[in-house]
């Protein structure tokens, strides 16, 4: 402890003032990193339209399509609230109007716990899903599965490495082959959150070529979503602290060259792409609320859901709601005249029809 007392006048002066000059400069620090996740902000409900529960499942976080058969899969897994039960993968039939969601039975792995996904169908017309695995120990894997007939699941394998520092997001582009998003570089999760709230880029992609992972891009600002537009073999990526989306161009051996970034909003999460090319991008406005809604998900957490076309560059406000429907929303999927919407501790999937005109 300082002993003031031996310090005398002049000391005493300025230790408080440099004392204070410390408080102050901190205080508009953290007023500063609060503002920019988005703790002031504050989302009116603006939804009109037609809201139906298709699911309650715990933590649907993450949603893919596959469009040919119009079947959505997605994954259950709440992180929020008290231990953690083995998660699973579900697929629902949206051309069946009074179909349920099924789970899928697969044995492998038994420490199952999903966040992020993606359907990947091959040349044979093999279907497959990837998704990251956060197991009980801290460490991370890419689990792989083929759909090999209706309501089944063969587990194909299991790709580790220390490469996997803290996986969002993943997007396949062939069979064992796959881009993954790392929010932080750090295998701690505690580093992981000092960084966050110090605003450090220290988030990157690696590329899993089959046999190994290479860093393909660094110095990310919390990466969290990842789609790729098959058709112009273009990678995008959303940072959710700096709300910009990145674009890059698949080059040969999976290498990505920057081809541009515009800013979308704050809280950028998932991305998914429709059969036009359109970005659907799901975005968490208030940061702070949904930080306090995972430790306690009475608390609301506003949602807003825009879609882009990142051709123009042109982007158009779709949905935008306080959480009282439906907090903490991570993902957008726009099938027919619906949009299907998946949240990070909600226990429910749903399906919306809005009145306006979104598309």
């Amino acid at each position: 402890m300082t002993n003031l007392i031996g310090m005398g006048k002049k000391g005493i002066y300025w230790f408080l003032l440099s004392t204070g000059l410390l408080l102050v400069i901190l205080s508009v620090y953290t007023g500063v990193r609060f503002k920019s996740l988005g703790a002031f902000v504050e989302i009116k409900d603006r939804f009109e339209g037609i809201c139906k529960v298709v699911a309650e499942v715990p933590g649907p976080e993450a949603l893919q399509l596959d469009r040919e058969e119009g079947i959505l899969y997605f994954i259950s897994n709440n992180p929020c609230t008290g231990p953690n039960p083995r998660g699973g993968i579900y697929f629902l039939k949206l051309d069946s109007p009074n179909a349920l969601a099924r789970q899928f039975k697969f044995d492998l792995p038994m420490d199952f716990h999903p966040h992020g996904l993606s359907f990947f169908r091959d040349h044979q017309g093999k279907k497959y899903l990837f998704t990251n695995n956060h197991k009980e120990d801290g460490s991370h894997t890419v689990e792989i599965f083929m759909v090999t007939g209706t309501g089944e699941l063969s587990h194909e394998i299991t790709i580790s490495g220390t490469e996997l520092t803290s996986p969002n997001d993943l997007v396949a582009v062939g069979p064992r082959q796959f881009y993954v998003t790392n929010d932080g570089r750090s295998h701690d999760r505690t580093i992981r959150s000092i960084d966050t709230f110090l605003g450090r880029k220290t988030g990157n992609v690696m590329f899993y070529n089959g046999t190994e992972f290479i860093e393909v891009v660094d110095n990310l600002y919390f990466p969290n979503g990842i789609a790729i537009d098959r058709g112009s073999n273009q990678l995008f990526v959303g940072e959710t602290l700096s709300g910009m989306l990145k674009m890059y161009q698949i080059a040969e051996e999976g290498a990505l060259e920057h081809v541009d970034n515009f800013f979308i909003g704050i809280g950028i999460d998932n991305i998914s792409i429709d059969e036009d090319g359109q970005l659907w991008v799901a975005l968490h406005p208030n940061l702070w609320a949904l930080s306090k809604h995972m430790k306690n998900t009475n608390k609301l957490s506003p949602a807003r859901v825009t879609k882009v076309n990142y051709r123009s560059k042109g982007m158009k406000l779709i949905y935008e709601e306080s959480g009282a429907l439906l907090s903490g929303v991570s993902v957008a999927i726009s099938y027919n005249d619906d949009l299907y919407l998946g949240a990070v501790c909600g226990h429910k999937l749903v399906r919306l029809r809005i009145i306006d005109d979104y598309k």
